[in-house]
């Protein structure tokens, strides 16, 4: 079986960009020096998660133990950067005081994690 060469670099063009989606925001809290677990390509921080062998409650109570002197935790939810806010004084300021900022707060539903 013949594959052109044109067809050929239009795969491998396809693949790289299918990669680079996968990647591009893998760097977001780092760039932001906010600590957090490595994402894993394409799932974040979710996969054990999405494996069935942890629950978000237990991702959630091992990341808080992981990063025990942070304020805050940089993890994905898959591409998506979410944030683990730990300290109570940054609590009442997203909570109270800069309220109106923030969108979607909250714990992130795990069937938004499966679909």
């Amino acid at each position: 079986m013949y594959i052109s060469l044109e067809i050929l670099c239009g795969i491998i063009i396809v693949l790289i960009v299918f990669y680079y989606y996968l990647i591009i925001n893998n760097n977001f809290w780092k760039n932001r020096k906010i600590s957090g677990p490595k994402p894993v390509i394409g799932f974040g921080n979710m996969l054990n998660i999405i494996l069935g062998k942890e629950s978000t409650s237990q991702f959630l109570t091992r990341i808080y133990n992981e990063y025990k002197n942070e304020p805050m935790i940089g993890i994905f939810s898959k591409n998506n950067p979410a944030l683990v806010i730990k300290d109570p004084d940054l609590i009442k300021i997203v909570l109270i005081k800069d309220f109106h900022k923030f969108a979607n707060r909250g714990l992130f539903p795990v069937n938004s994690l499966i679909q």
